[in-house]
């Protein structure tokens, strides 16, 4: 069988790389190292200390590990028909924001007209701001 690094069999295994190194630090799983001193551990190890492997494994040409899931096509359908779904709602929400945003605007619109329709009925009186009379620092007690 092929040889995975710590992480890959923590990985495959559901487990934490603490655990797996635990594991070979007791015995309990065998390792091998190659000539740059990296740390690998056989698939056949993992399986039998910690039993079936979760995702299903195939072993590519240089002896590493990668997954190789397949989904049904029955599975893959209803993903589909799932996302179909998701993404008709998300559609339908956004033209919800869209109307709700054009009728805000409307309403600033309508707010704006009413605000300069005062203004102007007003005749300007509102308009000059008068500025404070200005006192000196020792004025303030």
């Amino acid at each position: 069988m092929a040889a995975v690094s710590v992480s890959e069999a923590a990985r495959l295994t559901g487990k934490n790389r603490k655990t797996i190194q635990r594991a070979v630090a007791d015995g309990k799983l065998s390792k091998s190292q190659d000539a740059a001193g990296r740390v690998s551990i056989d698939v056949s190890e993992l399986e039998r200390v910690f039993g079936k492997l979760s995702p299903t494994v195939a072993a590519q040409s240089h002896g590493q590990m990668s997954l190789d899931v397949q989904p049904s096509v029955s599975d893959l359908e209803a993903r589909i028909r799932h996302l179909e779904a998701e993404n008709s709602e998300l559609r339908h929400t956004a033209e919800l924001a869209q109307a709700v945003s054009a009728e805000r605007a409307t309403q600033i619109q309508h707010i704006t007209q009413a605000m300069h329709l005062l203004e102007s009925a007003m005749g300007g009186e509102g308009k000059q701001k008068q500025e404070p009379e200005k006192r000196r620092w020792w004025q303030f007690r």
